[in-house]
C-alpha cells in the first residue's frame, strides 16, 4: 500500500485545480469517464485517492513542457 505524503497530496491538489481550471470545470465528459476507468482503475478507495493525486501531480508538471 503506497502512503499520501503531505508533499503529494499538495502537489496532487494543485495539479488536479490546474486540470479542471483548462478544463474549465466540464470534468464530467466521456474523456474523464474514460480517464476515471483507465488511469485510476478499480481498488480500494485509498487506492484510488492516490492514484488520483499521482495523476494530478503528474499533471502539475507535465505542464513544464508545455511551455
Amino acid at each position: 500500500m503506497r502512503h499520501i505524503t503531505p508533499a503529494l497530496l499538495v502537489k496532487g491538489c494543485w495539479g488536479l485545480l490546474l486540470v479542471a481550471i483548462s478544463a474549465r470545470g466540464r470534468l464530467r465528459s466521456r474523456y474523464w469517464a474514460w480517464r476515471g476507468q483507465t488511469a485510476f482503475g478499480p481498488g480500494s478507495p485509498a487506492s484510488r485517492l492516490w492514484f488520483v493525486l499521482e495523476f494530478g501531480d503528474w499533471a502539475r508538471r507535465m505542464r513544464r513542457f508545455e511551455r
